[in-house]
């Protein structure tokens, strides 16, 4: 076929006038491509299978296997390692006829699929520092580490509204529930990722926001009219679209108001050809979201499935159920005329111009040189933490603190003769930073648990109670056990100041029961090391807050909603790039000291 003569004529082409050294051509010609390409490799080029770098040689070479027999035109990388990640991706474009265009989902950098990697602020954590600049410099920073492990597409930002607080699979994976904050901050994230040179993708249109069912497991209800999705859904992703976005992810969706038929939204013609092709113009990758999903896998048997996404307006179909069963489906429906050649052709070309417009065609080229040792990738296991990422995640959770307007009890705390008890709550062996800077202004005792007495309460003036949730998962939300609970309105019953440091998903603050007005509860929104040094220095006016809450919280707090407390003057930690200095630097004069 023409795809591989070209693959031959390029590489002896870079070997004979570039010798030992790989050039990273940009692009390739789109229309002599799909004009010499067969109907096999046009229906290959529409799958987007899963590959996984923690998975032994029989997974790589069943993958390899599949990519050469049915023309494959994409990975979406799973679990694994970044090392271990690039060579199984040279390993397959190796394999390729045509470039592989290699997706990830990366909402919060590489960390939410491999190990070993750094793991950036949730959405939420960003809304609540509410700067367009930041979230630029997030998006692209994120777009760098896909490069680095040969990923061309980010399967984000995610563009839901989360106006459900019981939404058990978004939560702080979104923005927040103000459409236009939502908007402001995806298109920012969008250009930081894009202007990197990878490619965008916001996610899960038509709006996975408003429900309360997760489509991992089900097919979720949205109960919301037309007017209602334009006014409230609709506004980020049509921000994202104008801004030029190269791709949207469909969600498996119930919304009768769109598909009376009751079909999933991915499946659905009206969403995406009516909707988002001809009435909004989009002309960008159309992707559907995972099609094992119980959301969708329900609807069809494989091969029926993957061909009723596609007869719906998808270009990419992540996740097919069974690639052999749907090659066979595509043909005898191209063969009996249920779909047109002419159809499957735009979404093919739709499909090669973003390869084009993205590295998936450099790292193709780069791939047919596996061989030359100079090329080969050392298996270290790990993924450098760049400076640069500290700078991002620190600026976003430094600006994010929310303190809630709830209470009088005095914040700062300017009174350090008081005697403090702190206890550490959840998952407290987590906590461990944030007790050190807290001894860092006062001497304190410290508590793990609820094991507590009324003596022990009795003695103190104060108490600073900090609840900790590991945030691998940033879309569950903590939830108090009873005892917890109890615990909090013992503490409340004093009179006494209590503040509350809840690094966690804000919507576990939901689950507090009622506290008097001395009670203060300051959000750090994630539990890692920065939001643990920070916590400290809010408390005792080292620094001062800024953020402000993102959703709805009832009686706690809305949108919008956060004190901002003064500064007192007093000692502040932070990392050497807060003031213009740069760590290796200073590890150098360590080490001669």
């Amino acid at each position: 076929m023409y795809t591989r003569f070209l693959k031959a004529i390029i590489t002896t082409f870079l070997l004979a006038v570039f010798p030992g050294k790989v050039l990273y051509a940009q692009s390739f010609n789109v229309d002599s491509a799909l004009s010499t390409m067969s109907v096999d490799e046009k229906i290959g080029q529409l799958f987007m299978v899963a590959a996984y770098s923690n998975k032994d040689e029989g997974h790589q070479a069943e993958l390899e296997k599949l990519i050469r027999d049915y023309h494959i035109g994409g990975v979406i990388v799973m679990q694994g390692g970044p090392e271990r990640q690039k060579k199984l991706l040279k390993r397959l474009q190796g394999a390729a006829s045509l470039p592989l265009l290699v997706g990830q989902d990366a909402e919060w950098g590489q960390a939410m699929r491999l190990d070993s990697t750094y793991k950036f602020p949730t959405s939420l954590t960003v809304g609540a520092a509410g700067g367009s600049t930041e979230a630029y410099a997030l998006g692209h920073a994120m777009a760098e580490e896909c490069s680095a492990v040969g990923v061309h597409i980010s399967f984000s930002p995610v563009l839901d509204v989360n106006t459900n607080s019981n939404n058990p699979i978004i939560g702080a994976r979104s923005f927040g529930s103000d459409p236009d904050l939502v908007n402001e901050l995806g298109v920012a994230v969008v250009n930081g990722i894009q202007d990197k040179g990878v490619l965008a993708c916001g996610k899960h249109f038509p709006g996975h926001g408003d429900t309360h069912q997760d489509s991992h497991k089900t097919l979720p209800k949205v109960d919301r009219t037309p007017s209602e999705l334009m006014e409230v859904e609709w506004v980020p992703f049509k921000g994202a679209i104008d801004a030029g976005v190269g791709a949207i992810m469909i969600a498996h969706l119930n919304i009768p108001a769109l598909e009376p038929s009751g079909k999933p939204t991915s499946l659905s013609r009206k969403v995406i050809q009516e909707i988002l092709r001809d009435q909004w113009g989009y002309k960008g990758l159309v992707i559907t979201d995972a099609l094992n999903m119980k959301g969708a896998a329900a609807f069809a048997p494989p091969g029926e499935l993957e061909l009723a996404a596609f007869a719906a307006g998808n270009d990419i179909l992540l996740f097919p159920m069974n690639v052999p069963k749907a090659t066979k489906a595509f043909r005898n429906a191209l063969a009996k005329d249920k779909i047109s050649i002419k159809s499957l052709d735009e979404r093919v070309r739709r499909i090669l111009v973003a390869k084009s417009n993205c590295r998936a065609h450099a790292d193709w080229l780069e791939a047919q040189k596996s061989d030359d040792p100079a090329l080969q990738t050392s298996e270290h296991g790990s993924f450098e933490r760049e400076d640069n990422n500290q700078i991002v995640s620190f600026n976003l959770i430094r600006n994010a603190a929310t303190l809630l307007e709830h209470g009088i009890a005095p914040l700062p705390i300017k009174n350090l003769e008081q005697d403090f008890l702190h206890i550490a709550m959840g998952d407290f062996e987590s906590g461990a930073t944030v007790k050190e800077y807290l001894d860092r202004y006062v001497a304190m005792s410290h508590h793990h648990g609820v094991d507590l007495d009324e003596r022990e309460i009795a003695l103190k003036d104060a108490f600073v109670v900090s609840f900790h949730q590991n945030t691998k998962n940033p879309w569950r939300r903590y939830k108090l056990e009873a005892h917890e609970k109890e615990l909090l309105e013992r503490l409340a019953a004093t009179g006494k100041p209590v503040y509350i440091l809840h690094f966690s998903n804000p919507y576990g603050i939901l689950s507090y029961p009622r506290l008097g007005q001395n009670v203060r509860i300051l959000i750090l929104y994630e539990n890692d090391e920065y939001a643990q040094l920070l916590a400290p220095q809010f408390l005792f006016g080292a620094r001062e807050t800024k953020g402000s809450l993102p959703v709805d919280l009832n009686q706690w707090g809305k949108i919008g909603d956060g004190e901002k407390t003064e500064e007192l003057f007093r000692l502040k930690y932070g990392i050497p790039f807060e003031v213009s200095l740069d760590q290796k630097h200073l590890n150098r004069i360590d080490s001669t000291v």
